[in-house]
């Protein structure tokens, strides 16, 4: 079976993997971390506290640690992290809530964008204490939801700067908070600093923007009974990952430009589906009136057909009325009474 080291899920990525996402930000925001940290790892006993797949172990073994000890909750990942960093690291699959360690057991312990995955933080937090000898050093980071965009589903509680620092001050003497921010850079270059992938000599660096405390991208704290002094650090990438959001942006508004397309089409069949509803409720209404019409029409031919009766009655009696007259009319009777009749009409005058 296939293992899904970036574990996605709906396109959000909850791991760093070096070998799938070189090149982009992530991957420079992740390794400048752990590259920064090195300056603290000659000598000691380390820890490195949700180490993933196990890279950044390595960058602290490298960099001259008495002994790098990693673990993650994972334990199909912590197999894959094992085959590929060798034998200088020793991997566990433990759990940061509950360590498989004696007390006092490390000198450092490194735990970066580890802590917002966590419900349990404050637990977390006090095991990583109880494993961490007199004088040594925490360093944790966490991204700052105050400035990065909400929804990671992969986060159960991402930690502000003054969250962070209100955690780790209730439980050591000392906390100093560090600002990660993600700049465009142009650098200039001898030749062969150019051909070395890892490091380059010394070099001044200037900033045309300035930072805001408290909007950094990710904060960093180092927490201990006190703080060591630590250094700036400055890793560069390619400009790759600048081409490809403009190309992502491009490709995004042109889906936004179809999704108002359709949106628009949609509003229009939705006037005419308004309209027809219309047309249809008054059909309906028509159409509801119908019997009380038939009702009306049955009423009305029924009246008729007794008007009708009612006619032939009377066309009858004027029928019976008319034989009667012409029948008097041709009597003898009328005949011989006629000159009477005319008398009385010359009388009346």
């Amino acid at each position: 079976m296939t293992v899904d080291l970036a574990d996605f899920v709906n396109g959000t990525p909850g791991r760093f993997v070096p070998a799938q996402m070189r090149g982009e930000l992530v991957e420079v925001q992740h390794l400048a971390r752990y590259a920064w940290a090195t300056a603290l790892a000659p000598g000691r006993r380390v820890l490195d506290a949700g180490c993933g797949l196990g890279y950044g172990a390595a960058m602290l073994a490298d960099a001259g640690a008495e002994s790098v000890t990693a673990v993650d909750v994972a334990a199909e990942i912590v197999d894959v992290a094992r085959d590929q960093a060798g034998d200088h690291v020793t991997f566990e699959v433990a759990d940061l809530r509950s360590l498989p360690f004696g007390d006092a057991a490390f000198d450092l312990v490194v735990c970066f964008e580890v802590i917002e995955h966590i419900e349990e933080q404050e637990t977390a937090l006090d095991e990583l204490r109880r494993v961490l000898a007199p004088g040594g050093v925490l360093v944790v980071s966490s991204p700052n939801p105050d400035v990065n965009v909400p929804g990671n589903p992969h986060h159960v509680r991402e930690l502000t700067p003054g969250d962070l620092e209100s955690l780790l001050g209730a439980r050591w003497n000392a906390v100093q908070i560090l600002q990660q921010y993600d700049f465009e850079a142009s650098v200039v270059l001898t030749a062969d600093a150019v051909a070395d992938g890892a490091r380059v000599a010394p070099a001044e660096v200037r900033k045309l923007a300035a930072g805001n405390a408290g909007r950094q991208p990710y904060s960093i704290a180092i927490a201990g009974d006190s703080v060591p002094e630590v250094g700036n650090l400055v890793m560069l990438t390619s400009s790759f990952e600048v081409r490809d959001w403009v190309e992502r942006f491009d490709a995004q508004q042109s889906m936004l430009q179809e999704q108002a397309d359709f949106l628009a089409a949609t509003q229009r069949k939705q006037l005419d589906i308004d309209d027809l509803r219309k047309r249809l409720v008054e059909a309906e209404t028509a159409l509801a009136e119908v019997p009380t019409l038939h009702q009306r029409v049955r009423t009305a031919e029924s009246a008729l057909h007794d008007l009708a009766g009612r006619l032939e009655e009377e066309a009858a009696r004027a029928e019976r009325a008319q034989r009667v007259v012409h029948d008097l009319q041709t009597s003898i009777s009328w005949r011989l009474t006629q000159p009477l009749r005319r008398a009385k009409r010359l009388l009346g005058r």
